[in-house]
């Protein structure tokens, strides 16, 4: 996903959220600037920003001449983002697997549409080139507990 289709789906968002229209002018103008600092630091997909890239881009914002203020309102705009990406719900779940004293694999549960929106997500990962990815497709299961539950829309009885 681009920075413009994550910054567009997050303001339309907000707008459909009744947000006034100045929180999202001001919303638009600091991830105006993120957008910068992505373009500077060549990062054209979304999905590659990770918790690590947040701090970077938090420690590159507090050594701008800018008020206390602005850098606040900077960094709350691309947490907003973030987590909006997040609630997409592409990472479902992360665990991670004891190899050997002080090690460790990540095991990594994803919700993908198909094979080339899971690679595109794997390729946007930030160490995707020093990775062993292996891929094991899913399907639901007929006695799934979470597949029993009554779900909200069927109602309760």
């Amino acid at each position: 996903m681009t920075f413009e289709e994550g910054s567009t789906d997050l303001l339309a968002h907000l707008r459909l959220n009744g947000y006034s229209p100045a929180t999202i002018h001001n919303y638009s103008d600091q991830l105006k600037c993120f957008g910068e600092w992505l373009r500077r630091h060549r990062i054209g997909d979304l999905r590659a920003i990770t918790r690590a890239r947040l701090l970077v881009y938090q420690t590159d914002i507090r050594k701008e001449p800018i008020s206390r203020e602005t850098q606040a309102l900077r960094i709350r705009a691309v947490k907003r983002l973030y987590g909006h990406l997040v609630a997409q719900g592409h990472l479902v779940r992360l665990w991670k697997r004891r190899v050997g004293p002080g090690e460790s694999t990540p095991i990594g549960l994803y919700r993908a549409e198909s094979e080339d929106e899971l690679e595109g997500l794997m390729r946007a990962l930030p160490l995707y080139e020093w990775m062993h990815v292996d891929v094991t497709s899913l399907e639901p299961h007929p006695n799934d507990p979470a597949a029993a539950q009554p779900s909200a829309d069927r109602g309760a009885r």
